[in-house]
């Protein structure tokens, strides 16, 4: 019943064993969202039925974690984007990868384009991962009229509030905060822009793709595998807010076009729920018969709690 913030590792592992004590024991168990999440599951489970197979989904680059060896104790990886899945091979070798995006919905209602331009931030306002404050210093020397909306909350709001003041822009800004539903907030939108330094997948781009909404990002892991240059959206280099505003002031002067709604939506038909889970569902089933042989343990376990700590995991998985 403790607070999650509080919990250790070996906390969590005799949490979950405790839990497979009187539960129905699984065929297959995914350890998300951290490696660390591996070896808890590993090692929890091995009391009861050690032929099991773990299966990670990072929802992130190891390296944002740490413990990225501790991958090892999963005998195969979901990745949710090409480049996640490239990171995990170089630790995990031989183990099998498969690619498995995040769903979603692709059914939407798509959103009007006005004729000024109208630009879209959702996300957290933690600057370290999402880099408002470049969006913010693009948006300066932008020519004509414009607005941006910023749909979330986070740790540096005030900052980034501040630097919208000190830029002279906050007027042409709509802070709406956190909410429930961002999509239902917005009735008119020209592109959705995702400047993050680091994205794991980048879910809002395929949000706002579905909806009509052609999209900016960075060139950060999960979104090169969304966005197509030039032809639902484009990719801008991580932290060069240049390249941002060269593109909105083109779309601007009309020198280059917003991509085709429906060419938007189609181009993210291979997310939509229903194929992901049944592309899931056949690969659980195919792993559940396939006999894993579980690895000799690669890690010493006395260094567990020094090399990664519960505390940084719930500050990262659970803001």
């Amino acid at each position: 019943e403790g607070k999650v913030e509080e919990e250790t590792v070996s906390s969590m592992q005799t949490g979950y064993t405790n839990f497979l004590k009187s539960a129905e024991l699984p065929d297959v168990i995914i350890a998300t969202h951290a490696p660390i999440l591996s070896y808890i599951c590993r090692t929890a489970i091995a009391r009861f039925k050690p032929d099991t197979p773990v299966v990670s989904w990072l929802h992130g680059p190891p390296a944002y974690f740490g413990g990225g060896q501790f991958l090892k104790y999963s005998d195969a990886h979901f990745a949710i984007s090409s480049s996640i899945g490239r990171t995990i091979k170089d630790i995990a070798e031989e183990q099998p990868i498969y690619l498995i995006n995040n769903p979603i919905d692709i059914k939407q209602n798509k959103i009007i384009r006005p004729n000024v331009l109208k630009v879209i931030f959702i996300g957290r306002l933690s600057n370290r991962e999402k880099r408002l404050d470049l969006l913010l210093r693009a948006l300066v020397n932008v020519q004509g009229e414009w607005s941006l909306t910023c749909i979330g909350d986070g740790p540096d709001k005030n900052m980034l509030y501040n630097l919208a003041d000190e830029l002279h822009i906050n007027k042409k800004i709509t802070w709406l905060g956190w909410k429930e539903s961002p999509w239902d907030e917005i009735d008119e939108a020209s592109v959705l822009v995702l400047p993050s330094d680091v994205e794991g997948f980048g879910l809002v781009l395929v949000e706002a793709l579905s909806r009509g909404v052609a999209v900016i990002s960075t060139d950060c892991d999960g979104p090169m595998d969304i966005v197509k240059d030039g032809i639902n959206g484009w990719i801008v280099p991580k932290g060069d807010f240049n390249k941002i505003k060269d593109i909105l002031n083109a779309i601007q002067s009309g020198i280059i076009k917003l991509p085709d709604e429906q060419q938007c939506v189609n181009s993210v038909l291979e997310y939509e729920a229903e194929r992901v889970l049944d592309k899931m569902n056949d690969i659980l089933n195919e792993l559940k018969t396939d006999g894993f042989i579980l690895n000799e343990k690669v890690v010493n376990e006395s260094q567990i709690d020094d090399i990664i700590t519960c505390k940084f995991i719930t500050d990262d998985i659970y803001p």
